[in-house]
């Protein structure tokens, strides 16, 4: 083998094993505040409102990136049925994956998984995914006020 080959063969096994190692991507998540602005318990219509979840990775060398992203349960304890809170009073509402409110966005099977090939070397690579939000109909006995719920967005890769 020549030295030239060898060098070559060196590379690139250190590139393979470079790409391997989750050291060589860094990804984050950043998204605003979903607002539902007023409320009509007693209209009998539920209240819609949407923002964007961005994910931004970027590696040294080109990868296969994939991750998951999941939604915490907030206030209420659980992803299944989430609670905006003012004080002792709470509203019914939850976060979800699809236009239509059907698919709830939380942790483990109801997170978002996606997965891309990263080829740019160093230059962070956004995709952007859309969160529903509902409160539910008919909760007419909440007392107006502010209501609010953190959510913390956790991106596994």
């Amino acid at each position: 083998m020549s030295t030239a080959n060898l060098r070559r063969l060196i590379a690139t096994g250190i590139l393979l094993g470079a790409s391997t190692t989750s050291s060589a991507l860094t990804c984050s998540a950043s998204v605003g505040t979903l607002a539902f602005g007023n409320y009509s318990g007693v209209s009998g219509l539920p209240a819609d409102s949407q923002n964007t979840l961005t994910v931004t990775c970027s590696s040294l060398i080109s990868i296969l990136v994939s991750y998951t992203v999941s939604l915490s349960a907030g206030n209420s304890g659980s992803t299944a049925a989430r609670q905006l809170r003012q004080g002792g009073n709470s509203l019914n509402y939850n976060l979800f994956k699809d236009i239509l409110r059907t698919n709830v966005w939380g942790t483990g099977a109801n997170a978002v998984s996606d997965s891309y090939l990263l080829s740019i070397l160093g230059i962070g690579v956004d995709r952007t995914y859309p969160i529903y939000g509902r409160i539910t109909a008919s909760q007419g006995s909440a007392p107006s006020g502010s209501y609010s719920d953190t959510i913390t967005v956790t991106v596994a890769y």
